[in-house]
């Protein structure tokens, strides 16, 4: 009679096999792991004790990232950097914003839980204090989970404040620079969002401030 005995987290042994060829199929797993399809074949000589090492894929996802102003959610972010690190605090990787203020990380195991930082922003853009939190499976069951086969993506939309400053026009006269020019109005054009964002006109004291 074959005996089975698990003499250790992750191992087995099978005693008591006749001498032969025999197929070794995996049928479960843990939720973490995708099921080693293969089929394995094994012979079994006398007096020989066979070892063999099987390999499970673990079960992963990454993290992608949609950088984008926090005012109009069109304007995208380029260069932006981030560190990963585990739940252990273990540096994984530093990923960086394209031009399109996208990022993505490699796959990760989804058994852990994730956190990022933003450690370095665009020049116009004031840089984020938060930490931003991944976990891949927080609000699943055992059941989803042991069910889950592709990988999964986990997106984050982060906002960035853009850095602001003033602006001062003094209308004055081609001939004397000393005459201000009152009741002069002038719109403001974002080039960027490619649109008047603003109406100035210069005061009695012949100046405007935006």
């Amino acid at each position: 009679m074959v005996h089975i005995q698990q003499t250790k987290i992750g191992k087995i042994e099978i005693n008591d096999l006749w001498t032969g060829e025999y197929l070794l199929k995996e049928s479960e797993t843990d939720i973490w792991h995708k099921l080693n399809t293969d089929d394995i074949n094994v012979v079994i000589k006398a007096d020989e004790t066979t070892t063999l090492t099987i390999e499970n894929e673990p079960k992963q996802g990454y993290i992608t990232i949609d950088k984008q102003d926090s005012e109009f959610s069109n304007i995208k972010i380029p260069n932006v950097k981030f560190n990963i690190y585990d739940e252990d605090n273990n540096f994984i990787e530093t990923i960086t914003t394209t031009e399109k203020g996208f990022a993505k990380s490699s796959l990760l195991p989804i058994d852990k839980t994730y956190y990022l930082v933003e450690v370095s922003t665009n020049d116009n853009y004031i840089l984020s204090n938060k930490f931003f939190k991944v976990n891949f499976v927080e609000d699943k069951t055992e059941e989803q989970i042991a069910e889950i086969e592709a990988d999964i993506e986990f997106n984050l939309v982060i906002e960035n404040d853009a850095k602001t400053s003033s602006l001062e026009v003094i209308k004055i006269d081609k001939d004397n620079h000393e005459y201000k020019i009152p009741d002069v109005t002038f719109e403001v054009f974002d080039e960027t969002l490619n649109k008047v964002v603003g109406t100035v006109t210069t005061n009695e004291k012949r100046c405007c401030t935006n």
